[in-house]
């Protein structure tokens, strides 16, 4: 009996071992049958092993171009985290969609690299993280929208909800249809955006956004009978030449929708045909980009390919305006005769010694009637024509050739030559006399810095205000020699002392009235007065400033790389700060308080970092009086950097839209 009772529970024991066994062996088979989840930065209960300042992951392919573009470690790991997951049978929604909104809700936008084999060749194509994370979201399934609809649908609500309690604050509304477009209360406050622009005459600002509603999925509930309207008056005004067919397709959806009823605004029903003639009404929008009979920008307009009508060459002199070196005070000789000095040499044509042709970096802007164009000692006026202008209140007749105003420079060669008249310490002009023979000592030959330094001779204006750079006309010599990119013999050692060495970390750009020539605003470099102390600000890292919503802030230590690009009412600005060159776009009209330091500086819009180039300011003085001068179409802005890349950010939906290298480095070394 006992012998038999043993046996029976061997048995068991061994039924129930096979039976543990063969669970075991399905759920590896199951495993093993589901991909495996990817290892995503960032993602709850993942650690990185890397150090934050390996937080930029610059891929092998670009090692060898002298600029970095910007690529987030964290942003491109949760990119294919997303794409990994969506391969599953079954997406997991709840991981996936904050993956990508992580993306979204990042202040900067970043690269990932995408590679194509053409033929023996592979190319390899940038493209912007933040259009990628919103292409995948717009082609989920119906499940993943509503998934990403019920996870964020109330975070936009709110956000909408600020914007309306804010006086319909466009900074609000614009964060909002960048981070949370494809949720309902993002493609309204699309709508709401694109509204506000219209009813303000910004028509190219409101196609933009109509624009984007055109593309995102499932937009008919917001398509309605009056916003179809309202994007055919944007698209027909905006001037752009792409929206054309936009504007067919709106009359068209709006004929179709309006059969029945109409459209109410306010107690009046219209129909379509009411509606239409409305649309094809001639109108005046805000101030364009340049009017007829201006040059506003050195390339006369944002297309770089200006004309304008100059009348029949009669080859008479209409005028003649005043020179540039004028001795107005008696201390004014002593810098113009060191300038004029020094141009005669550059210009004597029997010097055999000076085998190129000299030409000028000045670029002169105009207005219907005037002449704007800088001297070695400020910013000049002339007019043009006679006409009547009203100086100090009272109407006056201004005659052609006669200077309008004069706006002073503090670092331009004439001051910097000038003792004791902007500095009183003689080590100033000690210090640019001494940079300025490094330039033109045989290892460098670069003295054409004195009339071609196009950073400073270039102007740009946008009908209420001139801008300029007040940098450095004599930069410290570059300290570095990189053969690879155009670069010069090291210099000697130079020292910077007292306000020198702050001008040349710290830019400049200043905006005067254009009929006065008043100061309206600056930024960047503050010049310490001993009347009035305000608290010192910290340098920002690098994060800090990708997430800087003040342009004083961003541009306090910055460098300016060139004048600013006037478009649409918005100034586009580049500017390197620390190393990293960003774009910065800015309200001119609509300026802020900046706490305790007693002045105002434009609204920062929107900002986006494009990159490091390899050799940084200020130590890269070359690149510096080189300048870069944007240029835009077709709702893009075209980046030069002078550091072998160009970058392209969609206006749009201000994001990184592709980045162009033209010049490479030999023999790169692998980072270490």
């Amino acid at each position: 009996m006992r012998a038999s009772s043993l046996r029976f529970t061997s048995a068991a024991l061994l039924f129930a071992l096979i039976a543990g066994l063969t669970i075991w062996i399905e759920r590896v088979a199951a495993q093993a049958a589901q991909p495996v989840p990817p290892t995503v930065a960032g993602q709850p209960g993942k650690k990185d092993d890397k150090k934050d300042k390996d937080k930029d992951l610059r891929p092998e392919e670009d090692w060898d171009i002298p600029f970095a573009p910007p690529y987030e470690r964290d942003a491109t790991n949760q990119l294919i985290g997303a794409r990994d997951y969506l391969s599953f049978k079954e997406p997991p929604w709840n991981t996936i969609v904050p993956l990508l909104q992580n993306i979204l809700n990042a202040k900067s936008d970043s690269f990932f690299n995408i590679k194509d084999k053409v033929g023996e060749r592979v190319l390899t194509r940038r493209i912007s993280v933040k259009t990628e994370a919103n292409r995948i979201i717009a082609a989920f399934p119906k499940e993943g929208l509503e998934f990403y609809q019920q996870s964020y649908g109330q975070d936009a609500a709110n956000l909408l909800d600020e914007a309306v309690r804010g006086n319909y604050d466009l900074g609000t509304l614009s964060d909002l249809s960048q981070r949370y477009f494809h949720t309902r209360a993002g493609a309204e406050g699309a709508v709401l955006l694109g509204s506000l622009y219209l009813e303000r005459g910004n028509y190219l600002e409101a196609a933009y956004a109509f624009e984007r509603l055109l593309t995102r999925p499932n937009s008919d509930d917001v398509l309605t009978a009056r916003t179809l309207f309202k994007a055919a008056l944007a698209f027909k005004r905006s001037g752009d030449p792409r929206h054309a067919s936009f504007t067919q397709d709106m009359i068209d959806r709006l004929q179709k929708a309006t059969l029945r009823g109409g459209i109410q605004i306010g107690k009046r029903t219209f129909n379509f045909d009411q509606l239409k003639v409305e649309i094809d009404r001639p109108i005046t929008s805000i101030r364009t980009a340049y009017a007829v009979g201006e040059w506003n920008g050195r390339y006369g307009n944002a297309q770089r390919n200006g004309m304008v009508d100059g009348g029949a060459p009669f080859l008479v002199p209409a005028f003649k305006p005043s020179e540039m070196l004028v001795d107005r005070r008696d201390k004014d000789k002593e810098g113009n005769d060191w300038i004029r000095e020094e141009l005669s040499r550059q210009f004597d044509r029997d010097n055999k010694a000076i085998k190129s042709l000299p030409l000028p970096g000045f670029f002169p802007v105009t207005t219907p009637d005037m002449v704007i164009y800088r001297s070695y000692d400020g910013i000049h006026a002339v007019a043009t024509r006679d006409h009547t202008a009203v100086i100090r209140g009272e109407p006056k007749l201004v005659r052609a050739g006669d200077p309008k105003w004069v706006s002073k420079t503090d670092f331009g060669f004439h001051a910097l030559m000038t003792l004791n008249d902007r500095f009183q310490d003689p080590q100033v002009k000690a210090s640019a006399e001494q940079w300025w023979n490094t330039y033109k000592s045989p290892s460098f030959l670069a003295q054409s810095l004195l009339y071609e330094n196009p950073t400073l001779g270039s102007l740009s204006h946008d009908g209420q205000n001139v801008y300029f750079l007040d940098d450095l006309a004599v930069p410290p010599p570059p300290q570095m020699n990189d053969p690879n990119f155009g670069g010069f013999n090291p210099g000697m050692q130079v020292k910077q002392s007292g306000e020198l060495a702050d001008a040349a970390r710290e830019g400049e750009l200043v905006a005067v009235n254009i009929n006065t020539g008043l100061q309206v605003w600056t930024l960047g470099r503050i010049i310490p007065s001993p009347y009035s102390r305000p608290p010192a600000l910290p340098r920002m890292t690098e994060e800090e400033a990708d997430k800087s919503t003040s342009a004083f802030h961003l541009c306090l230590h910055s460098v300016f790389l060139g004048v600013p690009l006037p478009l649409n009412g918005r100034l586009y600005q580049l500017l390197e700060l620390d190393g990293v060159v960003r774009l910065l776009c800015l309200d001119p009209k609509n300026l802020v308080a900046v706490k305790d330091w007693h002045l105002k500086v434009p609204t920062l819009v929107w900002s986006q970092k494009l990159g490091r180039p390899n050799n940084t300011m200020p130590g890269d003085s070359i690149r510096r009086f080189q300048g870069t001068f944007l240029a835009a179409g077709e709702g893009i802005i075209i980046c030069p950097t002078n550091s072998g890349m160009f970058v392209g950010v969609d206006i749009m939906s201000r994001s990184l839209l592709w980045a162009h290298a033209y010049k490479k480095m030999d023999a790169p070394q692998r980072p270490v």
